[in-house]
């Protein structure tokens, strides 16, 4: 082998390093959000001396990518039902700017419209969209609510 073809091999070598690690940076640059579901999360007494207990849900929305993510919609999908009702408290057009490794986290009460669905509560999950429409589920519930039959 002589001079001229050694040098070759190495820039091809070089040339093929350098696109993986670009692919790989490409790969790693994108945002990636994680929506997650909790039932029961917390607790609180309504009223200084009632002894009503209110439980609520909790929708947590996460950005765990490098780039920052505008999330519109928060909400939970019904089993009947093809629209999600948005759970979070600013409704603009930009939505909420998520930057990098950063998150929401969205009360759900569990009151008589989640109750409806004591059967159906496996067909519920949580439900994120960013302006550009694109949505994100969360998986299927991993604790059985205390409204659920």
């Amino acid at each position: 082998m002589n001079f001229t073809e050694t040098i070759s091999i190495i820039a091809i070598t070089i040339s093929l390093l350098s696109l993986l690690v670009s692919f790989l940076n490409f790969r790693r640059d994108k945002y990636k959000v994680i929506v997650d579901l909790d039932w029961d999360n917390g607790t609180h007494h309504i009223g200084m001396r009632s002894n009503v207990v209110e439980t609520w849900g909790k929708i947590t929305v996460k950005n765990e990518g490098r780039r920052p993510v505008s999330i519109r919609i928060v909400g939970i999908k019904y089993p009947d039902s093809e629209r999600v009702y948005s759970l979070l408290k600013d409704e603009n057009t930009e939505g909420q700017k998520l930057d990098e490794h950063d998150w929401i986290e969205i009360k759900v009460p569990q009151d008589y419209l989640l109750k409806r669905y004591s059967k159906d509560w496996e067909k519920l999950y949580a439900v994120a969209s960013d302006i550009s429409g694109k949505e994100y589920k969360s998986g299927k519930p991993w604790n059985k609510p205390s409204w659920a039959e």
